[in-house]
């Protein structure tokens, strides 16, 4: 039995997943689960301000825009890029905020 792209994505949530705290840029913040990937060389380099973070866009509340504040243990992001995939997850590109 083969499962569908959205069901793929919330196995990886569940398995890889970590609590983030989401922030809308107007609205109320809430937990929820984020896989960060520092995959690109760029976002590995010490001290970069880029991270990506996968999400399912039914754990919010809006879909995900740019602005919005994401905390990834005691850091603040801002949302600078938001990709949307077919199976309801979205990559988030992160800045830390200023």
């Amino acid at each position: 039995m083969a499962i569908s792209f959205a069901e793929t994505n919330l196995v990886c949530l569940s398995a890889f997943g970590e609590t983030v705290t989401y922030t809308p840029a107007s609205g109320t913040a809430a937990s929820i689960s984020g896989i960060v990937d520092r995959s690109t060389d760029s976002e590995q380099e010490l001290g970069s301000p880029y991270l990506r973070l996968f999400i399912a866009v039914a754990d919010l509340a809006a879909t995900p825009a740019l602005g919005d504040g994401v905390t990834i243990g005691a850091v603040n992001y801002v949302v600078v890029k938001v990709s949307l995939d077919s199976g309801g997850g979205a990559w988030l590109l992160l800045k830390v905020s200023a």
